[in-house]
């Protein structure tokens, strides 16, 4: 190999070297460029999972609020059930009774009105008994 031959793949080498060297270093911006974008999309990735986490917990502790807010009306709706059995029955108790005192009182009226008319003087007014 000549001299000049020498020198021209020397060149084509040297030329082949600055030409991979810039490729390399326009490679090297974008993957920068791709790392900074990636760091991006996980930072947001990672603050998207924190704020659906925090919303997670806030549905749960929202869930367990309810649940319980349900609970205490069941028990309410129970008790409020007991009291109108309660009122129903003593209503009914009472309706009982106010038809003996009603049949009591109509065995008094009529006890008073044969005392009036059997033994009344002509004027109405009771007669003496003696």
């Amino acid at each position: 190999m000549t001299d000049e031959e020498r020198q021209r793949q020397m060149d084509f080498i040297v030329n082949h070297q600055a030409e991979l060297t810039v490729k390399m270093d326009k490679a090297e911006v974008r993957i920068t460029r791709l790392e900074n974008v990636l760091k991006l999309a996980i930072r947001a990735g990672l603050r998207e999972r924190k704020e659906t986490r925090e919303k997670i917990n806030i549905l749960i502790d929202s869930h367990v609020r309810l649940a319980e807010a349900q609970a205490r009306t069941e028990a309410a709706v129970a008790r409020m059930a007991d009291a109108q059995a309660q009122t129903d029955a003593a209503l009914a108790k009472l309706a009982g009774s106010q038809t003996h005192t009603d049949e009591r009182l109509d065995a008094l009226i009529e006890i008073v009105r044969k005392e009036r008319n059997g033994n009344s003087d002509s004027n109405g007014e009771p007669s003496a008994k003696g």
